[in-house]
């Protein structure tokens, strides 16, 4: 492994085919909403929570279920990250067409009553 290779962000793929050849089990992460993720995500805490309040130190390094759902919480994290992203992204783009959308209505405002004032002056000679 290079160090290069330790400063690449995680994804939530890369994170779930470790977690296959670790455990045998993968998380489809495309089948949940955002919400769903993040209500999952708060149990394996509480879970995690539990584990670490009654476990010694060396003990979690030892204990099966709290590296499996150490492994899940961190595919869920990321799942949750990506999702966040593309999300603001995707608000960013709406928010440029809004304002885009506004800015033509307005120039299209400004011509009709420029237009308006013209065809007035002109029925009035």
């Amino acid at each position: 492994m290079n160090i290069r290779e330790m400063n690449k962000p995680l994804t939530s793929a890369a994170l779930n085919e470790t977690m296959a050849k670790k455990f045998g089990t993968k998380i489809d992460v495309d089948s949940f909403t955002l919400e769903q993720l993040q209500d999952a995500r708060n149990k394996i805490r509480t879970k995690q929570f539990d584990i670490e309040t009654n476990e010694s130190f060396s003990g979690l390094s030892q204990n099966r279920t709290y590296s499996k759902n150490k492994l899940f919480l961190d595919v869920l994290n990321a799942a949750i990250s990506e999702r966040a992203d593309v999300s603001d992204s995707a608000l960013e783009e709406k928010k440029a067409e809004r304002l885009e959308q506004g800015r033509q209505e307005r120039l299209g405002r400004c011509k009709s009553s420029t237009y308006g004032s013209i065809s007035r002056q002109e029925k009035e000679n």
